[in-house]
């Protein structure tokens, strides 16, 4: 499974944290999280810069950012030749199909009937470390694998409207959530914000 982990990628100084949902096919390739299309997207949105998100952080071409995928290893089962046993139960995540208001309660209702990995409790040591360490103020969650992951992990972050700054205590210090869609290209043309 280790060959299949992402870690997070984060500047000296970490003002702002994109967290994803999983890495895919080129982050797995270069161990850097938002280094395929989705980061390309996010560049292109925030920077105009062709440079996908990850590299362009890992190269300090972009500073005051990280980014962190609330699952360090992927979720997408074409990601994988044989999917390792220990994952096989997490590619179920991304089969739940689209309900609408409920979709998100989906997500997380799965998490917590499969979360042998202890994937909830790791997103939240890796995230305080880095409210701690990085000094960050704000939280971008994109998507809903991440939006059910950051509510799992703090129960206490409830009513989050989209698109709007909400208010969280992370390890005693007052941080900024925002959601937003998850930055894929496939999203019929939609562009993606924050």
């Amino acid at each position: 499974m280790q060959n299949y982990i992402v870690e997070d990628i984060l500047g000296n100084i970490t003002n702002r944290i994109y967290v994803l949902e999983s890495p895919h096919t080129t982050e797995i390739e270069l161990k850097i999280p938002a280094s395929g299309a989705a980061g390309r997207v996010m560049s292109e949105v925030l920077f105009n810069s062709t440079t996908p998100f990850g590299i362009a952080i890992k190269n300090e071409e972009i500073a005051g950012v990280g980014i962190m995928n609330a699952v360090q290893f992927p979720l997408d089962e074409k990601v994988y030749q044989t999917v390792p046993d220990e994952i096989q139960s997490y590619v179920s995540i991304k089969k739940i199909e689209y309900s609408g208001n409920q979709f998100k309660d989906d997500i997380k209702n799965k998490v917590v009937e499969i979360d042998k990995e202890k994937t909830i409790v790791n997103f939240r040591k890796r995230l305080e470390k880095v409210v701690m360490e990085k000094g960050s103020t704000e939280i971008v969650v994109c998507g809903f694998i991440s939006q059910a992951y950051i509510e799992l992990a703090y129960p206490e972050l409830i009513n989050v409207r989209f698109k709007t700054w909400t208010k969280l205590k992370v390890c005693g210090n007052q941080i900024n959530i925002r959601y937003t869609h998850h930055p894929s290209p496939k999203r019929n043309g939609v562009s993606w914000s924050i």
